[in-house]
């Protein structure tokens, strides 16, 4: 009787930790930032303009998987966000043009991992052409 409560015991203590164990994703504290810095150039591939951008797209993903978890928009100063992220290893991208790619634009993908539960997470600067 007493091998039986222990044993018991042991496997509810073991299910208890195991269990809690989060997946990367959101209902976190951390926060994954960054910004994304544009070239615009002429037909001729002369340089027209550069600077950081507004109204980018940036979208997040759990690190191997193709699910998105959200999308946001680069601000005025070309700045984006991700907020309330769990611990764990995320993709974040942004798009540039690509004359022989479909939809004549290919990703530019960093890497991240938040191993922190508070943490702040600042990214290189992406730095695409449109």
């Amino acid at each position: 009787m007493k091998k039986a409560f222990g044993l018991i015991a042991a496997l509810l203590f073991i299910i208890q930790f195991t269990s809690c164990t989060k997946e990367a994703g959101f209902g976190g504290l951390a926060n994954i930032q960054g910004k994304v810095y544009a070239k615009d150039f002429t037909p001729d591939l002369l340089l027209e303009a550069e600077g950081y951008t507004a109204d980018m797209k940036v979208v997040i993903a759990v690190a191997g998987s193709k699910t998105i978890l959200d999308e946001t928009k680069t601000d005025l100063k070309g700045e984006f966000n991700f907020e309330n992220l769990r611990k764990g290893d995320y993709e974040i991208w942004t798009f540039t043009e690509c004359d022989t790619c479909t939809n004549n634009e290919t990703p530019v993908i960093q890497t991240a991992t938040i191993s922190g539960k508070k943490e702040t997470i600042t990214l290189d600067d992406f730095n695409i052409n449109i």
